[in-house]
């Protein structure tokens, strides 16, 4: 079964809003507790498949987002994948812009 590490950040999507990305870094562990960056405390308890820890950073209720121990990649929304996308987009136009200049620098000798 997989377990809550102390200093590692998980993080899960809510149900009503894809965007909407909850993160928790955990501070501290015992064997029944948890307690994130944020100096909140939580039970741990046991997923349904029995595979991984699991708890409830906003309190339980029916839509109620639930950390498992298995979530450690990171998760992006949509505005910060575009984001993402547009940096790298504009690094490889750098990049390519430099080695067109450094091809004509080597063939402009000759």
């Amino acid at each position: 079964m997989m377990k809550f590490e102390a200093g590692v950040t998980y993080s899960t999507r809510s149900i009503g809003d894809h965007n909407c990305i909850i993160r928790c870094t955990i501070a501290k562990r015992t064997a029944k507790t948890i307690t994130t960056t944020d100096g909140k405390t939580f039970r741990v308890g046991v997923s349904y498949d029995g595979r991984a820890e699991t708890f409830r950073p906003w309190g339980n209720y029916s839509m109620a987002p639930t950390m498992t121990a298995e979530c450690t990649r990171p998760l992006y929304a949509d505005w910060e994948k575009a984001a993402a996308a547009e940096a790298n987009a504009l690094w490889n136009a750098d990049q390519y812009d430099a080695e067109r200049a450094a091809f004509r620098a080597l063939h402009a000798t000759r």
